[in-house]
């Protein structure tokens, strides 16, 4: 598959604010006409990086063996909350627990670790050691839902050198607000 980078920088607009406008047909609602999505960089090689990780990624899921030793791990996930207020953190855990039924049921069966945090602190820790064996095992998926800016997340996931992981990347789906918000649902 070929690739096609545009570095676009605009900012999203509407209410609420939503990227798919900016492709969308005038006066047929939402619906993207082209698929956009923004990547989280601030400088040309980090693109470059992104780019290879991807290249990487769709190797290994159209070239592993069909066996569970090969697949296994692409059925991983895990489920993280990191909030500071405890009643908003038992709302989020809550939400992934639901998130968790759907996503282990027979149609994909996945295997889910979530880490439920809202204890107040203003940067929660996962287990070094818990967190580091999962990216080694290999996870298809890390949902994150929490407070977050544009350079961390509650939780610390934000060093991809930390984990030992080659050719099994993760999709971050990262439901995340200024931490300095009172509800960010």
């Amino acid at each position: 598959m070929r690739w096609r980078i545009n570095w676009i920088s605009s900012p999203t607009f509407g209410f609420p604010a939503s990227d798919n406008k900016l492709s969308a047909d005038n006066g047929a609602g939402d619906v993207s006409i082209t698929p956009i999505g923004r990547l989280s960089v601030v400088s040309g090689p980090e693109i470059e990086i992104y780019l290879n990780k991807l290249i990487d990624y769709e190797k290994v899921q159209a070239t592993a063996a069909n066996t569970a030793a090969e697949r296994l791990w692409m059925r991983n996930v895990l489920h993280v909350t990191g909030v500071s207020e405890v009643f908003l953190g038992t709302i989020l855990c809550n939400h992934m627990y639901a998130y968790q039924q759907i996503i282990t049921d027979t149609l994909v069966g996945a295997s889910v670790t979530t880490l439920c945090d809202g204890n107040a602190s203003q940067l929660s820790q996962i287990p070094g050691d818990q967190i580091s064996n999962l990216f080694s095992t290999g996870l298809s998926m890390l949902n994150y839902f929490g407070h977050s800016a544009n350079t961390s997340l509650g939780y610390n996931l934000d060093n991809p050198t930390d984990y030992n992981n080659p050719q099994k990347y993760p999709v971050f789906y990262v439901n995340g607000c200024d931490g300095r918000r009172l509800l960010c649902i």
